[in-house]
């Protein structure tokens, strides 16, 4: 089955298509990595390691906006991996799914150590509108937009922001986010949607004549 349609040939269209071909990459190199943890811990852990170490960087970096806690949540969160999987038989690794146990680990983590710093966030899904002409104009308002969007979202409290994070730049469905927050998907669609009213407000406050950049699905 084809997960790509074709569509017009725009920057928008090639970045989903780019998108699905590494999805489909990454889903062969984690296929059977419970497996081989379950077989082999000390020679399988460094491609756990390799596989998720970006996407859980990314979602501590945007979480607690700080290089040095996003580096040091990531390395926490393996040593606690590591001697989790270490006490668990062959078949409870197997029975994992790895990727929300992961981010459950660091999610508990950045909880713990969340401190009010602004998250550098770039953007909220990190994505142009379709069909956007890159001008230097246009790069500067974004940049803006994004300095700014980045110091309301530091404003919002954890459990608003972390959801957000998860949706719009880790790009986790609402059941995945149910998965690993341990919340019904009504709970986290309805944080979702609350921090996104709230950022919506306080930009109308700041900037009237803007609007907030994403979209809820």
């Amino acid at each position: 089955m084809f997960c790509c349609t074709a569509q017009p040939c725009n920057r928008s269209s090639i970045r989903r298509v780019v998108r699905c071909e590494e999805q489909i990459q990454w889903e062969g190199i984690v296929s059977d990595l419970e497996q081989r943890l379950a077989q082999n811990l000390d020679g399988s852990f460094e491609d756990l390691v390799l596989t998720y170490e970006r996407r859980l960087y990314a979602f501590a970096y945007r979480a607690t906006g700080c290089r040095q806690e996003a580096e040091d949540l990531t390395q926490d969160t393996f040593v606690r991996a590591y001697h989790a999987l270490a006490s668990y038989d062959g078949r409870r690794i197997r029975a994992l799914h790895l990727q929300a146990w992961l981010y459950r680990i660091i999610v508990n983590l950045s909880r713990n150590r969340v401190r009010r710093k602004r998250p550098a966030m770039e953007a909220l899904n990190g994505n142009e509108p379709d069909g956007a002409e890159v001008t230097p104009h246009g790069v500067h308002e974004r940049a803006e937009r994004a300095e700014e969007m980045a110091a309301l979202l530091g404003l919002l409290p954890h459990h608003l922001r972390v959801p957000i994070v998860l949706k719009y730049v880790n790009e986790l469905s609402y059941p995945e986010i149910s998965e690993l927050l341990e919340q019904p998907v009504g709970t986290v669609k309805s944080n979702v949607h609350r921090g996104l009213q709230s950022l919506r407000k306080s930009l109308d406050s700041t900037r009237p004549d803007k609007e907030i950049p994403v979209r809820e699905h």
